[in-house]
């Protein structure tokens, strides 16, 4: 699922799947344990889409 995401961040954030792409990617490295990368796009995903759909589900913490 990952993959499928990250493929759809390539055409750039203003496509029409970026900002689901990034919050889910977000959302499944949380899930998932990968704490570096959730760390790294929860602020990408808040910087580009501050007042995006998902806010609120990206905010939480990466990690425990």
């Amino acid at each position: 699922a990952a993959r499928a995401f990250e493929q759809a961040l390539t055409l750039g954030p203003k496509s029409a799947y970026a900002e689901d792409a990034t919050a889910r990617l977000v959302e499944l490295y949380r899930r998932q344990g990968f704490l570096a990368r959730c760390n790294a796009m929860k602020p990408r995903y808040l910087e580009q889409y501050p007042q995006g759909a998902h806010v609120q589900r990206v905010e939480g913490p990466c990690g425990r």
